[in-house]
């Protein structure tokens, strides 16, 4: 499909969405689903994914305030949680998105309270536990008081506590199932208190979703996963995941180029035979961003397809386009459709594959796929 005008599109096939989405439910069993949407959906829309995914996960995490304001205008009314601890100007846009905010400490708890108070609202609070990330989180010693501490300040109520694996894409990671261990230690009275509704217990991510089913407890917080991609190369493909996205531009010039001919700034290529290159309207400010300097012609080089047929790239990315060659595919003229990412003629660049010879990981890749990158989505009306 090419998106009129757009001089590079990114088609989202939201029925892959959804079956990842679906998949998901049944791995975690009776936990709760929570759909990852912060960054932009990992680069993929998150008004439009959130409104694909609305009747089948159970709430949604963000990074950010600005980005739960945005879900709620576009009419997203289940519970979103905001994943991270807030900075004290933040509180207020959060309350006023009606977001679950996250806490690691009595001050938060407090500058919360103090918030949701002056708002006349009651805000829902989350507790981090620090168990290993060592980013952010309370000792899990610190449970109880921080418990309590909620408890006892009249505008809040206790949603949830929290950790976060640092390795759960290793199968066989003994430090996760220390992780794991330690919270269920931190969060057993909890499970077991009868005097107070129990908070949702949730520490499973994508990798740990698919590695360590058991690590579901309340609640998975999934995102790579719903995108069709596995977090490391070791994970358990316990689940059989679609790719949501594929990235494609047209060929915007065929250059000739004689013996010796060199391209892109620094003349980062240099012909050793005559060749034909295919310059497309793409560079880093879209967000493709190999971390080196390419390797033409060999195994390691990063690829495009282009006419059912993988093509390596010539010399150094530039801000706006670079350069691939098609010497051997004479199919290949000005306006041919050209992917970066996804599928033609049966062959497929994945972005496990893509990010691994750009130099840098999926999570990375598929969040940085730019603003100028126009979003086409499949299959929206199909439940």
């Amino acid at each position: 499909m090419n998106a009129r005008g757009a001089r590079s599109w990114a088609e989202i096939d939201c029925a892959a969405l959804r079956e990842n989405a679906c998949q998901f439910k049944k791995r975690i069993g009776n936990a709760e689903l929570i759909a990852v949407v912060k960054a932009n959906a990992y680069g993929h829309g998150a008004p439009e994914i959130a409104a694909a995914l609305h009747p089948f996960v159970d709430r949604f995490a963000v990074g950010s305030p600005s980005e739960a304001a945005q879900l709620r205008e576009t009419g997203v009314q289940k519970p979103i949680l905001l994943l991270y601890p807030l900075f004290k100007d933040e509180l207020e846009a959060a309350l006023m998105a009606d977001a679950e905010i996250t806490a690691a400490g009595a001050d938060e708890i407090e500058r919360a309270d103090q918030t949701a108070r002056r708002l006349n609202a009651t805000a829902s609070v989350h507790i981090a536990l620090n168990t290993g990330m060592n980013r952010y989180g309370a000792d899990p010693g610190e449970l109880p008081a921080l418990v309590q501490k909620v408890q006892d300040c009249p505008a809040l109520r206790l949603a949830g506590v929290s950790t976060h694996f640092t390795e759960a894409g290793i199968p066989d990671s003994a430090f996760t199932q220390q992780q794991l261990k330690a919270f269920l230690n931190a969060v057993q009275p909890l499970r077991l208190a009868a005097h107070f509704p129990r908070p949702l217990i949730h520490a499973a991510n994508t990798a740990s979703a698919l590695n360590f089913p058991e690590s579901a407890l309340g609640a998975a917080r999934v995102g790579l996963g719903l995108y069709g991609v596995y977090p490391h190369p070791k994970t358990l493909r316990s689940v059989a995941l679609k790719p949501v996205l594929s990235w494609k531009t047209r060929i915007a010039s065929i250059v000739h180029l004689k013996p010796g001919d060199a391209l892109s700034y620094n003349r980062s290529f240099t012909a050793e035979r005559p060749m034909r290159a295919a310059v497309v309207p793409v560079g880093y400010a879209d967000g493709f961003r190999p971390a080196a300097r390419m390797k033409p012609l060999t195994g390691e080089g990063v690829k495009v397809l282009t006419r059912g047929k993988f093509a390596h790239i010539l010399g150094d990315v530039m801000m706006d386009a670079f350069m691939f060659d098609v010497t051997d595919i004479s199919e290949a003229q000005t306006g041919t459709e050209t992917t970066l990412l996804g599928e033609d003629g049966g062959k497929r660049i994945g972005a496990e594959e893509a990010a691994a010879r750009f130099g840098t990981h999926p999570y990375e890749l598929l969040a940085g796929v730019g603003e100028r990158v126009q979003r086409v989505y499949l299959n929206r009306g199909e439940k």
